[in-house]
């Protein structure tokens, strides 16, 4: 076997070596592995409903009673899309992403009576962005009573609280009665 030496160096290359271990050099005489070749980046989609959508348009669940009261079932769940459309529940107890009831539990919704969720509007409510009109809980809370860390009402307790009742103190003036 003949010993194959540096070009730059003279030096005999060890075996198996790719480069001299004196200098540094290539190995002239040793295969390179070529790169691989250029892979062409992935074709973007086409704008437009996602692959979801397209195979199932139509998802979700919806479930009411029968029997009514005022014209709305007692109790409606409807959570999903219809049609293209979200569905929204209506009904005396309304429980959904979009709801609208007397009593609601729902991520978007009304309730008359009282509602529970994280944007809502109701006499009483309970939510991270609650307007209620006699009672606001939540991060956000308006209310003739609200608590929260933003609150605005009449008697209101928070972080940053706003209330007739919490100005009239601060003020050195009597409580109304």
């Amino acid at each position: 076997m003949s010993i194959t030496r540096c070009g730059n160096c003279g030096a005999p290359y060890d075996e198996g070596a790719r480069v001299c271990k004196y200098c540094g050099s290539p190995r002239e005489d040793f295969p390179r592995n070529p790169l691989p070749p250029a892979q062409s980046p992935p074709e973007k989609p086409i704008a437009g409903p996602s692959v979801w959508r397209q195979l199932r348009p139509d998802w979700g669940f919806e479930w009411r009673t029968r029997a009514e009261l005022l014209g709305l079932p007692l109790v409606h769940i409807a959570v999903g899309r219809k049609d293209g459309r979200m569905r929204v529940a209506k009904g005396i107890v309304a429980i959904g992403q979009f709801a609208l009831g007397f009593i609601t539990v729902a991520q978007f919704g009304i309730g008359a009576i009282f509602g529970l969720g994280q944007f809502m509007l109701g006499a009483v409510v309970i939510a991270q962005f609650a307007g209620g009109v006699a009672f606001g809980l939540g991060q956000f809370a308006t209310g003739f009573v609200a608590i929260g860390q933003f609150a605005f009402g009449f008697y209101v307790m928070g972080q940053a609280a706003i209330g007739l009742e919490s100005v009239r103190s601060l003020l050195g003036q009597t409580p109304l009665p």
